[in-house]
């Protein structure tokens, strides 16, 4: 009788527990969804400029708010890797890391 309340308190920590490495892994993915619709957006702008002009350096322009959701993406999935060492969303924090510095640059 008094083991029911002990066994659904630590039922609900495991849930919560849970919820909190896939809501950090979450909040990576959103920033780096947000951080591909602003260089999609950015290229599509500045597309043909870029193609104007000669230089190289002109085409390497990147969305300064771009490059900042992708540090956001790395510092939270980077976060899953610290803290949440033995979980299974290690391989996916990781993988967006690197996509993420590939197209920081």
């Amino acid at each position: 009788m008094r083991t029911a309340p002990l066994v659904l308190l630590l039922a609900c920590c495991l849930a919560i527990s849970a919820c909190v490495y896939f809501n950090t892994f979450y909040n990576a993915k959103k920033s780096f969804r947000e951080a591909e619709k602003e260089r999609r957006k950015h290229e599509e702008t500045y597309a043909d400029w870029a193609l104007d002009r000669a230089g190289p350096e002109l085409q390497r322009q990147r969305s300064p708010q771009a490059d900042q959701l992708y540090d956001k993406a790395v510092r939270k999935a980077s976060k899953v890797l610290d803290e949440y060492k033995e979980s299974d969303l290690v391989d996916d924090a990781m993988f967006l890391i690197g996509q993420a510095y590939y197209w920081r640059g």
